[in-house]
């Protein structure tokens, strides 16, 4: 599975809700040369892998939303898959719901995400 870190004009292409201007929120897009479907499957076992709390799996949009407990507070992931000429286009939203700093725990879970996805 190849990947890029970024597609061009990815920000005002990405269907997810823009992050807040605060670091508490991660939004990224990449790039995977498949399927739409398979990756979508992919998303799905790397979120459960993840072992997420609650995953919420809409097929028709290609959409699926978990929340991840932090301590006694809860983070919310959007993954939204979107054909691309080269295959996919993966979008991922992670955002803490309270506070305005999280020490880096959304950026350390996309990476992980990511990482998660590229051994499945």
């Amino acid at each position: 599975m190849q990947m890029e870190d970024s597609i061009p004009g990815a920000p005002a292409n990405n269907p997810l809700p823009p992050c807040p201007d605060t670091p508490n929120c991660v939004l990224a897009t990449r790039q995977f040369e498949m399927t739409p479907d398979a990756l979508f499957e992919r998303v799905k076992q790397a979120l459960q892998h993840m072992e997420a709390s609650q995953i919420e799996v809409d097929p028709e949009t290609r959409r699926v939303d978990a929340v991840f407990p932090v301590f006694l507070f809860k983070d919310d992931v959007a993954v939204v898959i979107a054909l691309h000429p080269s295959g996919s286009a993966l979008h991922i939203r992670s955002a803490s719901r309270v506070g305005a700093y999280d020490f880096g725990v959304n950026r350390r879970r996309v990476q992980r995400f990511f990482e998660t996805l590229e051994t499945l």
